[in-house]
């Protein structure tokens, strides 16, 4: 990693550890980038109030550190989603398609319908979402999507 994003990521930690309300709650993104040239994103969020609760708060973390790779495939679990818009399970199927880059003729292809079919899932899942572009479909799902995914 370059020094000076190592630096960079440093700094934002130690932010956290002396003023968490700096940071807010949205946190600091750190770029990265490794020697092969690989980009990531380093997410340092605050921790609520971690140490105020603790009985002994100089031992407490003041911040969570997530890493998110631009190579990695998105890694998504839209179960929530569907429940906040009552997709069916076929139309979270194509939305997980549909936010892992999938066109819709690829993503009916890989779902073995038609694509016809992956069209009138799309248009209710516009109508159930209130979009009405793919692109707003996907930034909505961003939204909502937790930025963390428990392993199995």
């Amino acid at each position: 990693m370059r020094a000076d994003l190592t630096k960079e990521l440093r700094t934002a930690i130690a932010t956290a550890q002396i003023e968490n309300a700096h940071i807010g709650a949205v946190g600091i993104g750190v770029p990265l980038v490794d020697k092969e040239m690989t980009a990531a994103t380093a997410h340092v969020l605050p921790l609520a109030n971690a140490r105020s609760h603790a009985t002994h708060p100089e031992h407490m973390p003041t911040a969570a550190v997530f890493v998110a790779r631009a190579t990695a495939s998105p890694l998504t679990d839209i179960r929530t989603v569907a429940r906040v818009y009552s997709l069916t399970p076929a139309e979270a199927r194509l939305v997980e398609q549909l936010i892992s880059g999938a066109s819709l003729t690829e993503a009916a292809n890989a779902l073995g319908i038609a694509e016809a079919t992956a069209r009138t899932h799309r248009n209710h899942i516009f109508t159930k979402t209130g979009v009405s572009r793919r692109t707003d479909l996907l930034a909505l799902i961003t939204r909502l999507i937790p930025p963390v995914r428990r392993p199995h």
